[in-house]
């Protein structure tokens, strides 16, 4: 597993910081786009497991990559003693985009950043069979870009579904406990399949029927005709206005406003 705690950037260089006390408490984690936060009831919630899931290119790690950067660089002094762990199972992390994110902070947003690269399915189970300790001190936010690539590669090749099934299920299971005991806000993204179910989205999630059950809030974002725009839904828990739009760009997103109705 690779791991990089307290990433510094200068120029292509990764060097490596220590760790420091713990900082104040929050309720959400705005994502900087004022629609998504309003349908959200305020952001990603400390305490609760939320789940964003769509089609490739639809913003998810765009949308993390937000919410990660506003977290580390809020607030005054407490500021400087944030941490937050990046799980990037897809091992697709790119410094580049993040830093049009971060823009003139990306340096010191970097150093704050906790980033695992598990090499197999076995590799995120004992990440998360530890997760506790990771975020015993300043660690608050959690971020799983994608919590089933490595699910879905491992199912591909064994017969032993059930063996994976309940591996997924108590990686979930580590996760929920953690942000209910330690506060804790944890970020799932997840990859989809095709589903025809009638009535229901022409998409799920992989591993649908578990990430449902523990995810406490789920995103759905899809695609539309017009180019960078896309519609995220509040598909639980249901309340006022749950649909919006926004605009992919270099720095994040652009808010485009909630809709009346689901699409």
């Amino acid at each position: 597993m690779l791991l990089y705690l307290g990433l510094s950037l200068v120029g292509d260089f990764i060097g490596f910081r220590g760790d420091e006390d713990s900082g104040a408490m929050m309720n959400f984690i705005s994502i900087g786009c004022r629609s998504l936060d309003e349908i959200l009831g305020g952001g990603i919630p400390f305490g609760r497991v939320t789940l964003i899931y769509g089609e490739a290119s639809t913003g998810k790690t765009t949308l993390a990559m937000m919410a990660l950067v506003n977290y580390l660089r809020a607030g005054g002094e407490e500021a400087n003693i944030k941490r937050a762990l990046y799980v990037d199972s897809d091992r697709k992390f790119s410094l580049s985009r993040f830093s049009q994110i971060a823009g003139t902070d990306v340096d010191e947003v970097l150093k704050r950043l906790l980033l695992c690269m598990p090499e197999d399915f076995e590799e995120q189970m004992r990440l998360m069979e530890e997760v506790e300790s990771f975020t015993a001190g300043n660690i608050r936010l959690i971020v799983l870009d994608t919590i089933t690539s490595l699910y879905r590669e491992e199912i591909a090749s064994s017969r032993n579904v059930f063996s994976l099934n309940r591996g997924l299920n108590r990686q979930l299971a580590y996760l929920k406990e953690a942000a209910e005991k330690r506060d804790l806000a944890v970020l799932l993204l997840s990859q989809v399949h095709s589903t025809l179910k009638p009535g229901e989205p022409s998409i799920e999630p992989v591993s649908s029927r578990l990430l449902r059950y523990w995810s406490d809030i789920i995103l759905r974002l899809d695609l539309t005709p017009q180019p960078g725009v896309r519609v995220a839904v509040l598909e639980k828990p249901r309340r006022g206005m749950t649909s919006c739009r926004f605009k992919l760009v270099p720095s994040g997103l652009v808010d485009l406003g909630l809709l009346s109705e689901d699409p």
